[in-house]
Formats: C-alpha cells, sequence, structure tokens
C-alpha cells in the first residue's frame, strides 16, 4: 500500500482504460479505479470542507444542494436566552408555508438561539431545505404530548378549579420546568403574582394553548460547523449498485458524498461502512479482472 500525504487531489479524469488523478504536487498518478470517500461538508475541521464535491462536478456529476443535516435550528424571538439550557419531553412539527413537512418527538433541548436535541436534529434536514426555497418555516412545539384532546381540557378545568386561590408562579409549579413556565406566563401577559382566579379566559386560554402549541418561526439552521452529517449531494441516479459513476467507470463513491442521510442513531455511520465495503471490493474486483 502505497499512502501519500501533504498533497491535495486537483482533478481526476479518465484516459482510455485509466484513471488519472492530478495533485498539487504537479504529479499524476494512474489507477484502474478510484474510489472518492472524502466525506461532506459537516464537520470541516475534521477535513470534510466540500472537496470532494468539487471533484464530482468536475466529473459531470450532479449535484443535490448541501445543507446542514442533523444540527439545532435558530429561531425567531428574543426570550430564548431565558429558558437556555431547558430540557424536556416534546413533540415537533415543522410547518413550510402553512403545510406540514416533518414531525418528531424526544428530548428537546432549549438553546440561547432556539432549540436543538435529537428531535429538532431529526427534521432539520427538511427545515434546512425550505428555508433554501425561501419559504416560511414555523415550528409547532407541544410540551404536553402525553395528553389526549380531551385529557389536556380536563387537566386545566380541574387545576383552574382546584388552584385558583393560589399565584400563578404557584398555580404553574409541575407543569414544566420553572424558565419555561414564567416565559408563557410572560408571554400571556400574566404576572407571576396574580391569583389564578383573577385571570380573564382570554388570557386562560392563551396560556394554555402556548403548553401544547408553542409556534415559533425557523429563520435558519446551525451552520455546517455544527452539522452532524451533510444532506445532499451526488444524485444516486448517478451511480450503479457497486457505487461506480455512471459517467465515469472505474470512479466509486462512498458515504457522505452521495445523497443519502438518515436519522440519528447511528444510521449514517452504518452507511459509511456499508457504501464503503461495497464501493472498495467493487474496485477490488474490476482491478484484479484487469
Amino acid at each position: 500500500v502505497r499512502i501519500c500525504t501533504q498533497q491535495r487531489v486537483t482533478g481526476i479524469k479518465r484516459k482510455g482504460n485509466l484513471i488519472i488523478v492530478e495533485t498539487s504536487v504537479k504529479d499524476q498518478k494512474k489507477y484502474d479505479c478510484v474510489i472518492l470517500t472524502c466525506g461532506g461538508m459537516a464537520a470541516p475541521k475534521t477535513g470534510s470542507d466540500g472537496d470532494g464535491f468539487r471533484l464530482a462536478r468536475g466529473l459531470g456529476h450532479t449535484l443535490s444542494t448541501p445543507v446542514p443535516g442533523l444540527t439545532g435550528l435558530k429561531c425567531e424571538g428574543d426570550f430564548w436566552k431565558s429558558v437556555a439550557g431547558v430540557r424536556a419531553e416534546a413533540c415537533i412539527q415543522i410547518e413550510s408555508n402553512g403545510e406540514k413537512i416533518a414531525f418528531s418527538s424526544g428530548e428537546l433541548q432549549i438553546t440561547d438561539y432556539g432549540i436543538s436535541g435529537i428531535p429538532t436534529f431529526q427534521i432539520s434536514r427538511e427545515a434546512a431545505y425550505a428555508l433554501r426555497r425561501r419559504e416560511k418555516v414555523t415550528a409547532r412545539i407541544n410540551f404536553m404530548s402525553s395528553y389526549r384532546d380531551s385529557e389536556y381540557d380536563d387537566f386545566w378545568k380541574e387545576r383552574w378549579d382546584r388552584q385558583s386561590g393560589q399565584s400563578m408562579e404557584e398555580f404553574t409549579t409541575g407543569i414544566l420546568n420553572k424558565k419555561l413556565n414564567l416565559l408563557f406566563l410572560r408571554l400571556s401577559g400574566i404576572s407571576q403574582t396574580q391569583k389564578a382566579a383573577e385571570i380573564p379566559d382570554r388570557q386562560r386560554r392563551k396560556l394554555e394553548k402556548l403548553y401544547h402549541n408553542f409556534e415559533v418561526h425557523i429563520k435558519d439552521t446551525n451552520s455546517f460547523e455544527q452539522a452532524q452529517v451533510t444532506a445532499g449531494g451526488i444524485v444516486f441516479s448517478q451511480v450503479d449498485e457497486t457505487l461506480q459513476s455512471i459517467l465515469v467507470p472505474g470512479v466509486y463513491f462512498a458515504g457522505e458524498l452521495l445523497d443519502i442521510d438518515g436519522l440519528c442513531g447511528g444510521y449514517n455511520l452504518q452507511w459509511a461502512f456499508t457504501s464503503g465495503k461495497i464501493a472498495g471490493c467493487a474496485a477490488a474486483k474490476r482491478g484484479i479482472g484487469k
């Protein structure tokens, strides 16, 4: 095995039956096969700076636009710092121009810029593409998803009846983290020192809605620096079942360079391992055949 370091691949082309690899040291290397498996654009400090996409384009391949995947979402609002660090079980629905495009549930993590955590990561791909299309992207967060609609109504009716003499700070204690309770009171225009019995029906309904339908507007995703994976990449129809280019025979792709990405849970790692083995075995077989 010959390992070449301290040189950048500047171009790849096919010449006759060989693949020519050009490098930054003005060197040309000739191979029977080449496998491109240098990652997408996520975590660029590790070397995934999108260079593989440049090389793929040079070979004539088409890309589905790369966007950050499995990452946090930046939201509008000036209140996020007041609730940063809170974790809560929740369901999140992402809407684009009012239409549902993604849904996830799990432990939501609130940050000083918006929302994060696994359920946010799972739907960040759809949000990223909707934002790229310049659509209005909204997240609807349900912090009380374990309740059915009728149970939810009963919960609030019983609470207003039984705890009418309490201050609103006491009234909301135990529903969610205190930081979220106080935020929802503020957004409802309710003082934490007011008695529950004093709250008009209009403000009661507004407060209740925030717990099960907290609507926030998404303005951006985190950058590739904070993303765990790249969504988008080389169009999958441009490779065969061995992950060989159908445009340039002898060139193979694996991993994030291809337009394949999965949810959290090791699926992207599994794709990296599996695609690497498929491309590696196919390239070796092709080389031996020659």
